[in-house]
């Protein structure tokens, strides 16, 4: 008899947005892929036939520790005599993910022992085993399902599936909470004790350092894995994604080009004291990084200077300063060589982009696909095409030097530089409605009602907390996705939000099909960006452009008149003022083309108090590179 699985593990939360550095991030979406491949793998072996994920090469891509991300929900068909005999394979494949995530953990010790060196002893002076070992049994959930299709055929049995699933979910088993250890509790997860030992010996430091550890950080179990777990495994830093557009205009500029060779030679230095990471040739699919193979965090001035005064702080009470010593003078000569780069090509952008984004009516498709399907072809079709984008996304963004962190089905999650957000999420946008639009059609969707993918951006200082910055994108997703709006205007935008230090939020949303909007935003970027406007125009603006709805609020068609006259008025003075300073604001094309983009035919009474080109023009100012005394 022909049953349907669905097995959902997590918690999503737990392991991906509960992060304080990208690393976090980064790693708590690979172990969850890693427990979903695993329960996958043991499906298929045996012999159940896989509707998502399902991919060319199912042995190959579900192996662990492969280039393939699987989302949390494993789908299959299986032929077994009973329900019993299913539940049986059920429970082979939920032993699997337990049996992976031990798997995990072990490397993890593994990866502590060997950062360890020659100091031998450190890891017990690290970490608590007891507390270590208490914490792993509750870290996994699994939620499963069976249903046997018999007569009603696969599509109402699929039907009675999900119900089922979101029933279980609905009525999670707590296991009774045991935590008797008295021990200060997690930086990323305040129910769990931490696992850290409170050791402030020089070798303990030490391997914390390696292993990305800082010396007031607490961590549980779960998220000592997600820190330490794959260290041999290439990730990008949040810092050095930050810093590339600074990079890159260095490494264009031959007069900079000794500097350039002595900054890599200090870097390394630095890399060798255990000062900053060399990422080395772990990644060969970011070409764009062998420019400067480093974590960015020390070409901020700020960064090394502060760091400087920590050794200083360290070495007080430190007899054997001898490494100490060394780590000063090293980070003294890089500051030297940065300032010298600054002063030709200013401080690097200390702002990034957190991309997140989600597939548009993929539950219409996949509900058209289930309609009156006799078998699990069509969905396999639709698992099909999903995969194939996944697995070209990190190529993608590589292109425009981004940095993928998780690409499952219609799921993403990424870094991007500021000078190429707008760039990487048009490219995966592009790459979604080409991969579904096969399947949309076989499913009789007409072309208005394809798949689309909505974009939400963060843009957020590399300082910013982690777990805060995907919550931003998470809002900058949903702003995207607009289910507040009317119905056509829902779904199929980008949304951009970025939050300064200090400051307001500034968030802007523009429809992909808005090409006059996305067009105009380009253009802005890449006037500021190139110096052709003059870098603080956006602000003074909008400061001018709020004084005048102050000055006199469009209330009427009279009082929006008076308004619109006063404004032009306001806007041609300050146009005018900046042309006669020698700012490259042409006559003839700059100020007319301003004038009408401002104020002319796109103001209107309807938006006059949500005057969206105005604030096109600010976030066309943060994508062009923000630097420290930029900040608002």
């Amino acid at each position: 008899m022909n049953h349907l699985i669905q097995i959902s593990l997590g918690p999503v939360q737990g392991f991906i947005a509960t992060a304080r550095r990208s690393r976090d991030l980064w790693f708590g979406s690979y172990i969850l892929s890693e427990l979903s491949k695993s329960v996958a793998l043991a499906l298929h072996r045996n012999h159940a036939q896989l509707i998502f994920p399902f991919v060319d090469g199912l042995e190959t891509q579900l192996a662990a520790d492969s280039d393939f991300l699987v989302t949390n929900v494993v789908f299959a068909e299986l032929q077994a005599p009973d329900l019993a005999a299913a539940r049986t394979i059920l429970s082979l494949a939920e032993q699997a993910a337990k049996n992976r995530w031990q798997s995990l953990c072990d490397q993890a010790k593994q990866q502590i022992d060997k950062a360890q060196g020659k100091n031998q002893g450190t890891a017990e002076q690290l970490y608590d085993q007891r507390i270590w070992q208490a914490q792993l049994g509750d870290v996994v959930e699994i939620y499963s399902g069976i249903v046997a299709v018999g007569t009603e055929g696969y599509a109402q049995a699929n039907n009675r599936l999900r119900t089922m699933l979101a029933n279980r979910k609905n009525t999670r088993s707590f296991a009774p909470y045991h935590d008797h250890f008295h021990r200060p509790k997690s930086s990323l997860d305040g129910a769990q004790s931490s696992v850290l030992l409170d050791s402030q010996s020089k070798p303990v430091q030490r391997l914390r350092q390696r292993l990305g550890i800082e010396r007031a950080e607490q961590l549980d179990t779960a998220a000592m894995v997600k820190r330490v777990v794959g260290r041999e495994r290439g990730f990008v830093p949040t810092a050095r994604v930050t810093a590339h557009e600074w990079i890159e205009r260095v490494n264009a500029a031959p007069q900079s080009q000794a500097l350039l060779g002595k900054l890599r030679t200090q870097l390394q230095a630095l890399a060798d004291l255990d000062q900053g990471t060399a990422l080395g040739k772990r990644y060969t699919e970011y070409p764009w990084l062998q420019t400067l193979a480093f974590d960015g965090q020390l070409l901020y001035r700020h960064r090394a200077q502060a760091e400087q005064a920590r050794l200083q702080e360290t070495s007080r009470n430190d007899h054997q300063q001898d490494d100490i010593d060394l780590q000063t003078v090293a980070l003294q000569t890089l500051d030297s060589t940065l300032a010298a780069l600054y002063k030709d090509h200013g401080a690097p952008n200390p702002y990034y982009g957190l991309l997140l984004a989600d597939g548009d009516k993929m539950g219409q498709l996949i509900d058209k696909a289930n309609e009156k399907a006799s078998n699990a072809d069509g969905h396999r079709a639709i698992s099909h095409a999903l995969s194939d984008f996944a697995q070209r996304v990190p190529a993608l963004m590589s292109q425009h030097q981004g940095a993928c962190i998780y690409s499952g089905g219609d799921d993403v999650l990424g870094l991007v530089p500021l000078h190429n957000a707008v760039a990487i999420a048009n490219t995966l946008r592009e790459a979604f409605k080409q991969a579904l639009a096969k399947v949309a059609r076989a499913n009789g969707l007409p072309d208005t009602e394809h798949p689309t993918l909505s974009v939400g951006i963060a843009l957020v200082h590399f300082l910013h907390p982690m777990g805060d910055a995907r919550q931003l994108a998470a809002s900058a997703e949903r702003m995207a996705k607009g289910s507040q709006l009317a119905t056509d205007q829902q779904r199929n935008a980008l949304c951009l939000l970025a939050q300064p230090r200090a400051g307001n939020t500034i968030s802007i949303r523009i429809r992909w099909d808005d090409t006059t909007a996305l067009k105009r935003l380009s253009g802005w970027t890449e006037d500021l960006r190139s110096g052709s406007l003059p870098r603080g125009l956006p602000h003074e603006l909008q400061a001018a452009y709020d004084s005048c709805l102050t000055v006199i609020p469009p209330v009427d068609a009279q009082g929006f008149k008076k308004f619109k006259d006063y404004w032009r008025a306001q806007l041609s003075a300050i146009l005018n003022k900046k042309q006669s300073e020698g700012r490259d604001l042409d006559k003839k094309t700059t100020i007319p083309y301003l004038l009408q983009q401002l104020c002319d035919d796109s103001l209107t009474a309807s938006n006059a108090t949500h005057f969206e080109p105005l604030t096109h023009l600010l976030m066309a100012r943060w994508l062009s590179g923000q630097t420290p005394k930029d900040e608002q």
